[in-house]
């Protein structure tokens, strides 16, 4: 999720959890990698956590999340972050918040936005993974290699003020997905460190909610959007 973490560990998102975990005397350790394969070794129990996680059923079998209830805690999310419908202008695809028409090719997925799956799963519509970036997928999009794409709103608008995609590719009005992520921790290690971890996501919770980070937070989505404007 480029508008929030980067490879380097100096993002937002990376930021808050790392401030967290030294808050409750933890240490964390970020590892770049591609996030399909992140998702895999949580699983198989090679990593212990994944920045930002939505919370499906699907994903729940992976990751333990703040709960509250019978449903993720929203008070101790690390973001909320909206994905959208890309098409190239003129072509006729829709996506009416339910459901796609006019689609006759799988949809452009970044690669990193493997955590999508399991919302096109539950529609049924086939995926094309092969763009490693929203740049790609867009290139892929403008060689018709598909109808339509799946990207992050801050990240791709910037995209669509540049060139070659300026005027050529248009974001649909209908958020494709709009919801709170998590940081999600691997089942083994939940099980293994429980009040750790609880601590850890209290403090995530009441970092996040503070006014000094909504205004550092506030900061990076106005220099995103201004720099989608230039």
């Amino acid at each position: 999720m480029p508008t929030i973490m980067t490879s380097d560990g100096q993002g937002i998102v990376d930021q808050l959890i790392r401030d967290a975990a030294r808050e409750v005397g933890m240490e964390v350790e970020f590892r770049v990698a591609p996030t399909a394969r992140c998702r895999e070794e949580v699983n198989h129990d090679l990593a212990d956590a994944f920045p930002v996680v939505p919370y499906t059923r699907l994903l729940t079998a992976i990751f333990a999340y703040p709960m509250r209830g019978q449903g993720a805690d929203p008070a101790r999310a690390v973001v909320r972050e909206r994905v959208f419908v890309f098409r190239r202008v003129g072509t006729s695809v829709d996506w009416n918040g339910r459901r796609f028409s006019g689609l006759q090719t799988p949809v452009l997925v970044p690669a990193a936005a493997a955590l999508l799956l399991d919302h096109l799963a539950v529609l049924q519509v086939p995926v094309d993974m092969s763009g490693h970036s929203p740049q790609s997928v867009f290139d892929k999009l403008l060689a018709k290699r598909a109808d339509a794409a799946l990207c992050w709103e801050l990240a791709c608008a910037m995209l669509l003020a540049k060139l070659p995609y300026a005027d050529k590719v248009e974001m649909l009005p209908t958020p494709f997905t709009d919801e709170l992520y998590y940081f999600g921790i691997s089942r083994r290690f939940y099980e293994a460190h429980t009040d750790q971890v609880e601590r850890l996501w209290d403090a995530i919770g009441h970092i996040a909610q503070s006014q000094a980070y909504k205004q550092k937070y506030r900061s990076v989505v106005d220099d995103l959007k201004k720099k989608s404007k230039r």
